[in-house]
């Protein structure tokens, strides 16, 4: 499927995440989201990313008891810590517990998001994604993202070739016939990289500027960026100027877009394999476009659509806006298509042999 589709899936659920800590929001959201994770694990050559859910899970499990011994507040009081205690003294409240349940909720729906979004879209893909203008921030942040995973199938290697030979892990100490090998391979990894890239000819396809034009281009940025700043300083707390705020705001972006466009024209790109918008990635893009619209216009359908706050004067009962609750329900799209994709692929393999 088009890259561009898993974009806008991951982005809708990042929407529903950072915007809302309702329960049943937040429960069948990260249902689709495990659904899709686990439909592109069967399809994935590496499960590394397995790990970083797993970190959620233990941020999850320390974010209960802080903000349960931070936030004092609340009707139903459980028990009662020393006042003595500086900072955690004080009531314990179960809308202390609740409230620190959902932020930890929120945080693994993100991280496995994220996670299902990397073994559907590789990071070759999400480096073409970029704007030319930013090929050396995309090269780099690719290489950062592809450091998670290799270093996580070294590390097991290793640890099994030790193993192997007879290594025991008993405590922290016995660690270090792993971290050795594992800094070394790094290393050298990144010696292979640079090698690789400046044979390819890394940065050679830039066209250069004159130095009159390329310093008209930096402070032109540099304007556009702090005009960006002034006109959303004028339009949020000017009384009068938030028209002027606002006009200037939009100069200011497509100042900056202009210079955006001027630096990626001066970057040649070859495509080996052009993306095609198949009927799958067509259905997916839609429903995550649903999804995402109806998050970003919540406060239509009611104050209370996505809004949830156990303290008082809220409720512990979550409050469902039913327009919200069904246009989450296309978010189970890419669980669906990948598994009609794993079912037609074994057929036809089924077929041939």
């Amino acid at each position: 499927m088009h890259p561009l589709a898993h974009c806008l899936w991951v982005l809708a659920v990042a929407a529903i995440a950072l915007s809302t800590r309702n329960p049943v929001y937040l429960g069948v959201v990260l249902f689709a989201v495990w659904l899709t994770y686990r439909a592109a694990l069967k399809a994935a050559t590496s499960s590394a990313w397995g790990s970083i859910v797993r970190l959620g899970l233990w941020i999850w499990a320390i974010t209960i008891p802080f903000n349960a011994i931070t936030a004092h507040v609340g009707r139903y009081e459980l028990f009662r810590l020393p006042p003595q205690l500086p900072l955690v003294g004080g009531p314990i409240t179960l809308e202390g517990i609740l409230f620190g349940f959902l932020n930890g909720l929120a945080l693994v729906l993100l991280l496995a998001a994220f996670a299902a979004f990397n073994m559907m879209v590789d990071q070759a893909q999400l480096l073409r994604l970029l704007p030319p203008a930013f090929y050396h921030a995309g090269m780099i942040s690719s290489i950062a993202v592809t450091f998670i995973p290799v270093t996580a199938s070294t590390f097991a290697e290793i640890k099994q070739a030790q193993t192997l030979r007879g290594h025991r892990f008993r405590g922290m100490r016995d660690l270090l016939p792993i971290m050795a090998p594992l800094l070394a391979g790094a290393l050298e990894r990144s010696i292979q990289l640079s090698e690789a890239m400046e044979s390819r000819g890394y940065g050679s396809s830039v066209q250069p500027l004159s130095r009159r034009a390329e310093l008209a281009l930096q402070v032109l940025a540099l304007l556009s960026l702090l005009g960006l700043t002034l006109g959303l300083f004028l339009r949020a707390y000017g009384q009068t100027s938030r028209l002027l705020g606002q006009l200037l705001a939009f100069a200011s972006t497509a100042a900056l877009l202009a210079v955006i466009w001027a630096q990626g024209r001066r970057v040649r790109r070859t495509h080996y394999r052009r993306w095609h918008w198949t009927g799958q990635s067509l259905v997916l893009a839609g429903c995550a476009a649903l999804s995402l619209a109806t998050t970003l216009s919540a406060p239509l359908w009611g104050p209370d659509a996505l809004h949830y706050y156990p303290y008082p004067p809220g409720s512990l009962r979550p409050s469902l806006a039913w327009p919200v609750l069904l246009t989450i329900i296309p978010l189970f799209a890419p669980a669906i298509l990948l598994r009609l994709q794993a079912g037609h692929d074994s057929g036809e393999a089924k077929t041939h042999e």
